[in-house]
């Protein structure tokens, strides 16, 4: 965990659709990580409805998450990236993962008001993720 170094974040808001009625689009936050050995790969959490996604890449998948209408390949493709997900609980109660720390500053990114998430990144970027402080986010707190 101490070698994960933040290369780069961002977030946003998806667009929203419709389904059975008008649903809220997804809160998109990637991570380009480099670790101990000089790899890079992007984690990146989406959240639909208050239910997390966390998904591992080689390449960034901002865009992908961020899309209105991917294909039946990418739909498949981004599948079989699939780190952890379903409900926040289960993130809290698996603090043995390799990627706790990860998913929690994840987490606070995409929970912070606006304000707070951009000048959260600009302070975290660039720094080891182990050098930085990672706030208790609104569902961290309610877990606890």
């Amino acid at each position: 965990m101490s070698g994960f170094f933040i290369e780069d974040i961002r977030c946003g808001v998806g667009e929203g659709g419709m389904a059975c009625g008008p649903v809220s689009g997804p809160v998109v936050a990637e991570a380009k990580i480099r670790d101990d050995n000089g790899d890079i790969f992007f984690m990146c959490l989406v959240e639909v409805d208050g239910l997390p996604m966390f998904f591992k890449t080689e390449e960034g998948a901002y865009d992908y998450h961020m899309s209105e209408d991917p294909s039946p390949e990418e739909i498949e493709a981004m599948e079989s990236r699939f780190v952890a997900g379903g409900d926040y609980s289960e993130i809290f109660d698996d603090t043995e993962s390799e990627w706790y720390e990860l998913f929690r500053y994840l987490i606070y990114v995409v929970r912070a008001d606006w304000d707070e998430c951009e000048a959260y990144q600009e302070e975290t970027r660039g720094r080891y993720l182990n050098e930085i402080d990672i706030p208790e986010s609104d569902v961290e707190k309610g877990y606890n």
